[in-house]
């Protein structure tokens, strides 16, 4: 059914494609290439990954299509590598296109060179003054010194702005700090402490019943840690690394590096109840006191369940080597 779904996005996203492209096509080659550009840029920012809007109450999320071929609730961002690397192709391939022939390449000038010049220069009338003197002309004069008097300047300005303006958000690498959700302090992870009834229920499945108790929790443990070894490399190691040092396949396409858990500052610190949390919320769906915490790593409790999240943490601190931070004790 999901892929179903997805193939009639795709299908109605191809329809409205060709609708835009179609009249943008009637504009001339100028106006198709732009609306090439900009729709890649939509599909790959909108309706592929899909996309969060708002905040709280007031938040709403527009499906993309790897939303619907997976069955998530959270968008699925593309990686910024990816997303750049397939914007530049389409300019790539829409300057060939373009370029094909001298007549194309004319009529994509003529709109770039009509900006430039104004209406007599492309036109050839001396003067301009037959464009002065119509409405038409004058407002086309006018679109042609806001565009690039007011709103290029402008936008060459911010873009400077940006790129030398001081950063004061926190390093990205330091993870000892985490965001404040909300979370449950009591909770305890039952397979790192499992009770009689558990181990009881293990005992039964395994034919274990002569095992020790110490034993048996023993065995308990490592037959949960391989489980969740498992899940982890199924759903954790693209990004956190099968190392657990956050160096996984997908981790350089990422704008924010995932976490790397051996460094002592990073789940060494949380309580597992903290962490559990965290799996369960994913990094897009923090507040705003998360970011730059706030991350691509989804909500896993769409696809995963309590018992197999407990299970790759017990995965995720073994592989790190580390304890998880046990409370302390309230005075």
């Amino acid at each position: 059914m999901n892929a179903l779904w997805t193939v009639a996005y795709a299908a109605a996203f191809v329809g409205v494609c060709a609708v835009v492209m179609r009249a943008l096509g009637r504009r001339g080659v100028f106006w198709a290439s732009a609306g090439t550009l900009g729709l890649g840029w939509l599909f790959f920012s909108v309706a592929f990954p899909g996309v969060t809007l708002g905040s709280g109450a007031a938040q709403i999320t527009i499906p993309g299509m790897a939303m619907l071929a997976m069955d998530s609730s959270s968008p699925l961002p593309v990686p910024a590598f990816a997303f750049w690397s397939y914007l530049a192709l389409i300019v790539a391939g829409t300057l060939v296109v373009v370029s094909a022939s001298d007549s194309m390449l004319r009529d994509f000038l003529r709109p770039i060179l009509r900006l430039l010049r104004g209406p007599a220069g492309t036109e050839g009338r001396a003067g301009g003054a037959a464009a002065s003197a119509s409405g038409a002309g004058t407002r086309a004069q006018t679109t042609r010194i806001l565009i690039l008097y007011v709103a290029f300047p402008a936008l060459v300005g911010w873009l400077g702005f940006s790129a030398v303006k001081p950063n004061v958000a926190a390093p990205v690498g330091a993870r000892q700090a985490h965001p404040s959700i909300s979370y449950d302090e009591k909770l305890v992870n039952p397979l790192r402490n499992p009770s009689p009834k558990l181990l009881a229920e293990f005992a039964q499945q395994e034919g274990l019943e002569e095992v020790p108790r110490e034993d048996l929790r023993e065995r308990f443990l490592e037959t949960m840690t391989h489980e969740g070894r498992f899940l982890y490399a199924k759903n954790c190691s693209p990004c956190h690394s099968g190392k657990a040092d956050g160096t996984g396949l997908m981790a350089r396409a990422l704008r924010l590096p995932p976490a790397n858990f051996t460094d002592v500052g990073t789940i060494a610190t949380l309580v597992e109840g903290y962490a559990f949390k965290r799996i369960q919320e994913g990094g897009i769906g923090l507040p705003a006191a998360g970011t730059p915490w706030d991350s691509a790593m989804p909500r896993w409790k769409n696809d995963l369940t309590d018992e197999q999240i407990f299970k790759i943490l017990l995965a995720e601190y073994d592989l790190a080597g580390v304890s998880p931070r046990v409370p302390e004790e309230r005075e």
